[in-house]
């Protein structure tokens, strides 16, 4: 399972103009989950494209691999473009 981009703005996404509060806050739970449920389907081998860049870092990728995790665990390999 390869997951690309993995930066605010992207992954999550910013929250839509004109969007209340509350529904930000559920569109970025239901993006969290998504962001798991691929995770979770990798059968063998899970890369993740970050970017080093703390402007660009998702939030998803840093709450799960340190800022210079190159590989967390066994078939997690996390590759930075930045």
């Amino acid at each position: 399972m390869i997951l690309l981009d993995v930066a605010d703005g992207l992954l999550p996404r910013l929250p839509r103009e004109n969007q209340s509060e509350a529904q930000a806050a559920a569109d970025l739970e239901e993006e969290r989950r998504l962001f798991y449920v691929a995770m979770t389907r990798a059968k063998n081998e899970l890369d993740v494209f970050r970017f080093r860049s703390a402007d660009l870092a998702s939030s998803f990728s840093e709450e799960l691999f340190a800022p210079d995790d190159s590989q967390s665990q066994a078939g997690v390999a996390v590759h930075h473009l930045i």
